[in-house]
């Protein structure tokens, strides 16, 4: 591609043309296309063995992943596992102690995914991309939910039909804080991604309230933390939710080995109405020396070597002593 410049002003005149040969603006080409070849680039690296298949034939697929000892940037299920670490370790707080990750399982839904990332899409148009809030959130369930979480999705008709109406409006309840959710997990934690979009504060209980007029989602946060992490986060689309780990984990106290003195365990002590703390065992009350005399025995109960006793040797002394004072 080339510009024409007429320096002289007489487009007649072949000698006062002077042609400069300029080459396409790359540098802007790259910068509009290079993010999402980067972006689609960083998603088949970060695919699993089989789940671009899985995605190409509409099929349903899982992984199951434990932590690795080996550090590698380019190992797939250590990038997941890393991430549903970090979350969890992050959110968790002093029951870091108490709860251990053991292991994940990584979901594969196409029909969910499409319809997640075209409600994406919506809110990024609407709110822009910036503006449309995107998290990590944790739920706690029934064992016997997962395989129908994870196929159909979260059901919207079954809130307040299984589940109570909610304190802060008529949804599905996530949490970003790994602890709030265990207090609602019966044998299984899920994390999921989830579309906040515009969300809309709340600080009081609404059992069962609607959707808020002009906004995608409700959130509450206790803890008044500044940047907004929400402790309960309301959901009512269920195109804004996409499950996609669930965690497997452990209590770490099943790890100590059991102390020689057998002690009371954390049930027990709650289920006997006593504080749950660190127990001591009793200490061992220390036998008193055979050849010590009780304080209050008797003096004519001592026995001497002879037979005889204390009250007998008394009488014995009084006497001699009165016979010497006659004399």
């Amino acid at each position: 591609m080339a510009d024409v410049i007429d320096l002289c002003g007489d487009s007649d005149d072949d000698d006062g043309v002077i042609v400069i040969e300029t080459k396409p603006k790359r540098k802007e080409m790259v910068t509009k296309s290079g993010p999402q070849q980067e972006q689609q680039q960083q998603q088949q690296q970060r695919m699993m063995p089989g789940e671009a298949e899985a995605l190409e034939n509409n099929k349903i697929k899982s992984w199951k992943i434990k932590p690795s000892r080996n550090s590698d940037d380019t190992d797939p299920g250590e990038y997941h596992y890393r991430i549903c670490e970090s979350q969890w370790n992050r959110t968790l707080g002093s029951y870091r102690a108490i709860y251990e990750l053991e292991s994940i399982e990584y979901y594969v839904n196409p029909a969910l995914r499409r319809r997640f990332e075209k409600k994406k899409a919506e809110y990024n148009e609407k709110f822009g991309e910036q503006g449309n809030i995107k998290i990590l959130g944790f739920h706690g369930t029934g064992s016997n939910n997962v395989q129908g979480i994870v196929q159909e999705g979260f059901k919207l008709s079954k809130v307040g039909s299984s589940t109570d109406p909610g304190w802060y409006g008529k949804g599905v309840y996530f949490s970003e804080y790994a602890h709030v959710s265990l207090a609602y997990c019966k044998g299984a934690m899920l994390l999921c991604r989830v579309l906040l979009g515009k969300p809309y504060p709340m600080s009081n209980v609404k059992v069962g309230a609607k959707l808020q007029a002009g906004y995608t989602s409700h959130i509450n946060n206790n803890n008044g933390v500044a940047n907004g992490i929400g402790t309960e986060v309301v959901i009512f689309d269920e195109a804004a939710i996409l499950p996609i780990y669930q965690l497997q984990f452990t209590r770490t106290a099943q790890n100590i080995p059991t102390p020689a003195i057998a002690m009371p365990t954390m049930t027990q002590a709650i289920a006997a109405g006593k504080q749950a703390t660190a127990t001591q065992p009793p200490k061992q009350q220390k036998e008193e020396p055979q050849y010590r005399r009780p304080r209050k025995r008797p003096v004519n109960s001592v026995r001497h070597l002879d037979g005889s006793s204390t009250a007998s040797a008394l009488n014995d002394y009084f006497k001699l002593m009165k016979k010497r004072a006659k004399k």
